[in-house]
């Protein structure tokens, strides 16, 4: 699979994480989350994610992402993560196309913060690309390849404009061996409504019909 990618995708436009806008509106506090669909009162009965691994993909690797996690959660009051793997990519590529390592590094935090928040008896693992273009997919391959998880939270997105025939296809081979697999794929949508705004006229950042779409960031 890993060698399919690297001849199919290529170098694509560099796709966009969620947070790429100005105006961030404030966020929500682990508690907050859980209030959602009465999260608490499954976690209350054992259903708190034991036994499940969720997997976040972005790119690089922030090398204090544990640390900075739990830093948050004892200042939340919450129990602190202890069921938590990385997957490093090793040397990062394309730094400056991709915003820098550094641009990456609180929207790892976030994603990996907000998965334990609401599924804290689950293992977080955490998977990072290369770069923000075909090392992405390369990281969710290494988790399929694999079955590390049970469900994938891909933190990033990208214009269907942005594919040609041959990386759409190569997107929908991840997508159908996960959906083989019976591992969940979960993709940003975006905070840009329509994708207007950027490409000019309405255009969809979901192309497949084997994953799900969330808007915004995971």
């Amino acid at each position: 699979m890993l060698e399919l990618l690297g001849s199919v995708l290529g170098e694509r436009s560099a796709r966009l994480r969620p947070d790429d806008r100005a105006d961030h509106p404030c966020g929500y506090l682990p508690a907050q989350l859980r209030s959602a669909a009465n999260i608490n009162k499954q976690i209350n009965a054992g259903y708190d994610g034991s036994g499940q691994t969720i997997a976040i993909v972005d790119a690089y690797a922030s090398p204090t992402i544990l640390q900075d996690t739990n830093d948050y959660m004892r200042t939340m009051g919450s129990p602190l993560l202890t069921k938590f793997q990385q997957i490093a990519p090793g040397t990062f590529q394309d730094q400056a196309l991709c915003q820098q390592p550094s641009g990456w590094q609180a929207e790892e935090a976030i994603d990996v913060q907000s998965a334990y928040a609401v599924a804290p008896g689950a293992t977080v693992l955490y998977s990072g690309g290369f770069n923000c273009i075909g090392g992405l997919d390369i990281a969710v391959s290494k988790i399929l390849d694999h079955k590390l998880a049970n469900i994938i939270s891909n933190s990033y997105g990208d214009t269907e404009t942005n594919y040609s025939d041959g990386q759409f296809i190569g997107q929908i081979d991840i997508d159908a061996q996960a959906a083989g697999e019976g591992i969940g794929l979960y993709y940003s949508s975006g905070d840009s409504g329509d994708n207007a705004a950027s490409v000019g006229f309405s255009t969809s950042r979901f192309i497949s019909t084997l994953a799900t779409s969330v808007g915004g960031t995971t």
